[in-house]
């Protein structure tokens, strides 16, 4: 729906504007210009784009370990809506790709955030479920106390699995949580599993209140 249609009989491309909105079945969207290819079934939107998709097994998406206080069966996914808004959406049927200032919420989950300049989504062709994100440049995570940084995270959606990566010119991915910090090569966290690894070279930081708690001698009895 918008409030201007104009039909290019050259290209056959159709462009709409005056709060342009859109429901397909993976979820609805909105911008302030959308173009459609009906032939390729391809969209470009423009200007504060918003999409939400429908039913995402969220704790999937869960950007690392529990939170200090897990919610009573934390970890039986629940399909929950997500929420991504950027300053531009390429899509084709399969794969959505988002542009500039990209930032990913869940209206359930206000404790988390996912930001970058580039995410990639991936849906299966049968039944347009997410199977995979793929967020890059200046990626940033924030879920509760927990931070990580890195240069490209990529979600396993169905197996509940985030890899994290660096490059030669930011340095390596870095996770911060409990008083502890974690840089390494690759940083795997399994949500499903509640641990993480890392790979590569590393590098492990602590408070002196954290250090101190770790080689505290047991009292004499």
């Amino acid at each position: 729906k918008a409030d201007r249609a104009v039909y290019q009989a050259t290209n056959e491309l159709v462009t709409l504007s005056g709060n342009p909105t859109w429901t397909m079945e993976m979820g609805d969207g909105r911008s302030d210009l959308l173009t459609i290819d009906p032939k390729s079934r391809q969209m470009f939107a423009e200007g504060n784009v918003s999409v939400k998709l429908h039913n995402i097994a969220t704790n999937a998406l869960d950007f690392a370990l529990p939170l200090a206080s897990p919610r009573t069966n934390s970890t039986a996914p629940k399909n929950l809506d997500l929420e991504i808004s950027a300053g531009l959406l390429r899509y084709k049927p399969g794969s959505a790709i988002f542009l500039k200032d990209v930032r990913v919420t869940s209206p359930h989950e206000a404790e988390q955030e996912l930001s970058c300049e580039v995410l990639a989504a991936f849906f299966a062709d049968q039944t347009n479920t997410l199977e995979e994100l793929v967020a890059e440049d200046s990626v940033r995570i924030r879920q509760g106390a927990l931070r990580a940084t890195g240069q490209k995270a990529v979600f396993f959606v169905p197996k509940g699995v985030v890899e994290l990566r660096g490059d030669a010119l930011s340095g390596k991915p870095r996770l911060e949580m409990g008083g502890q910090a974690y840089a390494a090569d690759l940083l795997i966290l399994d949500r499903n599993n509640h641990t993480f690894r890392l790979k590569g070279h590393y590098r492990i930081e602590m408070e002196q209140t954290a250090a101190r708690d770790l080689v505290r001698p047991s009292p004499v009895r």
